[in-house]
């Protein structure tokens, strides 16, 4: 088998094709319009560009220098937030804000 690029124009934004065949039970297909539909299990006998949702990444730090990087910006937010709000600043919810903080690091907006 072999793997070819191409570019189609209106590929809907999220997804990304894995395949040319016939669809079966539960894949999605990108009709002509351009639209992404969930094929239910009727017989197709036409191949269709079977496509899949692109998952967000999720990054987990694995060098000392991440881990000092989440921590300088976790240190300098939690500053920001506890200066504007004196009432809150306490240790236990300094340690919902870093579990937060760590929580929202990891993924990454697209």
């Amino acid at each position: 088998m072999t793997q070819s690029t191409i570019e189609i124009e209106g590929f809907p934004e999220g997804w990304k094709a894995v395949s040319y065949r016939c669809p079966e039970s539960g894949d999605y297909y990108l009709e002509n319009n351009g639209i992404v539909i969930k094929h239910t299990g009727c017989k197709q006998k036409f191949p269709w560009i079977i496509v899949e949702k692109i998952q967000p990444r999720r990054i987990v730090p694995d060098s000392e220098t991440q881990i000092a990087l989440m921590e300088g910006a976790m240190n300098s937010a939690a500053d920001d937030y506890f200066a504007a709000r004196p009432q809150l600043d306490n240790t236990h919810n300094l340690r919902i804000f870093e579990a937060g903080f760590r929580r929202a690091w990891k993924e990454v907006k697209e």
